[in-house]
C-alpha cells in the first residue's frame, strides 16, 4: 500500500507558518519490520529509487547522491528541464496537484549562502564538479520512500512506503550538463 488509509483522512489541527495552510496529521513512521531492503535500481551507472511525492502522491524516480544533501527534481513547468534520452518527456511533478505543498518564503530559506529571495519564493541550486547544474524554488510537502520486506522465498518481496516526512525540496526551474539527459527525473541527495 501506498499510505496507510487511516491516515490519509486524519488532519492536524497544526498548520504550516509560512501559508497558514492546514497539513495533513501523519504519526512519526514507526522502524519499519526488520529485515528491510531499499530497493533500488540502476541506470546509466545510477542507483536510484522511486519516492512518493505530495498529497495525493506522485510518484518520483531519483538518483541517490552520496556527495550532496539537496533533493531537486523538475516541477511543473520546466521548459529549461531536460527531455532525457527518449522521445517520450521526462516526468515533471505537478505541485498544483499537491493539496499540502507549500512554497518556502524568503524568510524561511534553507540552504545557506545558495539561497536567496526571487518573486517572494526562495530560490537555490547545486553544482556539481562534471559541470551539471540546477536551479529551483524551495518547496515543502511530503515525502514517502519504498521499502521492501523479503519474504520466505528469494524472489518474493512485499513493496512498502514510509508513513510521509515533511521534507524541504527543489521544485528544479533548470536544469544543465547530464540532468538534461538523465532517464530519472531528479536526485536526491544523502550524505
Amino acid at each position: 500500500s501506498q499510505y496507510d488509509s487511516q491516515y490519509d483522512s486524519q488532519y492536524d489541527s497544526q498548520y504550516d507558518n509560512q501559508s497558514r495552510r492546514r497539513l495533513p496529521f501523519h504519526p512519526p513512521p514507526p522502524n519499519p519490520p526488520f529485515p528491510t531492503q531499499i530497493p533500488l535500481h540502476e541506470t546509466s551507472g545510477s542507483h536510484y529509487l522511486t519516492a512518493l511525492i505530495g498529497t495525493p502522491p506522485q510518484p518520483v524516480t531519483l538518483i541517490l547522491d552520496t556527495g550532496s544533501h539537496r533533493t531537486a527534481f523538475p516541477c511543473n513547468p520546466c521548459p529549461k528541464c531536460g527531455r532525457g534520452k527518449t522521445d517520450k518527456p521526462r516526468r515533471q511533478w505537478m505541485p498544483k496537484e499537491s493539496n499540502t505543498m507549500v512554497y518556502r518564503e524568503c524568510d524561511d530559506c534553507q540552504g545557506g549562502t545558495r539561497a536567496e529571495c526571487y518573486e517572494g519564493k526562495c530560490k537555490f541550486g547545486q553544482s556539481y564538479a562534471e559541470g551539471s547544474s540546477w536551479e529551483a524554488v524551495q518547496v515543502l510537502d511530503y515525502v514517502s520512500l519504498p521499502y521492501d520486506i523479503p519474504r520466505l522465498t528469494p524472489s518474493s518481496v512485499h513493496r512498502h512506503y514510509t508513513r510521509p516526512i515533511l521534507l524541504t525540496f527543489g521544485c528544479q526551474t533548470s536544469e544543465s550538463g547530464l540532468f538534461l539527459q538523465q532517464e530519472t527525473d531528479g536526485i536526491m541527495g544523502v550524505a
